[in-house]
């Protein structure tokens, strides 16, 4: 008589199995098939990068046409170009911050780069805070901020009622620009239009409503603050003054904003001292 194999797969041992008088056979391995996992599509791959960079050093199959390649990292790099655009846009103008705000707004915004895998970005981001007060030399200096910061998307251009930011903030000091980036102090310009400031950048930002929107924009340029290579040109029509339209449509929209900020600024005056 034969003798029994109970790791066979037998009835009688089907059997024997069933009434628990057999242990179990154990689970055949699942094929390497079923295992691996699924090999990613080259165009996945590229969609996961991030960066031009990456996408251009990025190496597949040799196998794959050069031309659907090409097109598909066309394809990322024309919807990471998007995305930056639509963030540009979104974060362009002046806009009105809290003394809660100081920090983060300011001295952390500073330190991100604008665009860490450019060789012609200097370092961190540019940001522009403007302390004013219901003086015609604020409302001046404010609307050419306005103006500049459509040009200049990349950097940040923020404003805050002098005494909301600092407690008794002297009138006389105001308008005050505050310039940081990469963490650091670039400049301040207390109370522009006064002396010592008009020295400090060879008379061109003279008495607050002399101040001119170029010789303000060539000056935020030579300490750092804007990224020159990041501007956005513009094709404005000018006046027989010289004056733009954009220009001129910018300031009247930010006086108008500027009489709200001061009815409001009025009711949430904050009486705690900041160091700046």
């Amino acid at each position: 008589m034969p003798a029994l194999r109970y790791s066979e797969d037998t009835e009688f041992n089907d059997a024997l199995r069933a009434r628990g008088i057999l242990p179990q056979l154990p689970a055949d391995p699942e094929s390497p098939e079923a295992t691996s996992p699924e090999e990613p599509r080259p165009e996945d791959l590229i969609d996961e990068l991030d960066n031009q960079k990456a996408i251009d050093e990025l190496e597949l199959d040799e196998d794959i046409p050069a031309h659907l390649v090409d097109s598909w990292k066309s394809a990322r790099l024309a919807e990471l170009q998007h995305a930056k655009q639509t963030t540009n846009a979104r974060s362009s103008g002046l806009r009105p911050i809290g003394k809660e705000d100081y920090v983060r707004e300011v001295n952390q915004a500073s330190e991100v780069d604008v665009d860490p895998n450019s060789a012609h970005t200097r370092r961190g981001t540019g940001v522009v805070l403007c302390l004013w007060n219901n003086s015609s030399a604020s409302k001046h200096i404010l609307s050419l901020l306005e103006q500049i910061s459509h040009q200049y998307p990349s950097t940040h251009f923020l404003s805050i009622p002098g005494e909301s930011c600092i407690a008794n903030y002297p009138d006389a000091n105001q308008p005050t620009l505050i310039c940081y980036r990469a963490g650091a102090c670039l400049r301040q310009y207390v109370g522009i239009g006064s002396s010592s400031e008009i020295s400090k950048t060879n008379g061109k930002l003279s008495a607050g409503l002399s101040t001119r929107l170029d010789d303000l924009e060539a000056e935020l340029l030579s300490i750092g603050a804007l990224d020159e290579h990041l501007k956005v040109k513009s094709s404005s029509e000018k006046y027989p003054d010289g004056n733009s339209r954009l220009e001129d449509d910018d300031d009247n929209s930010y006086r108008s904003k500027i009489k709200k900020n001061i009815r409001a600024t009025s009711k949430n005056d904050s009486d705690s001292e900041l160091d700046i």
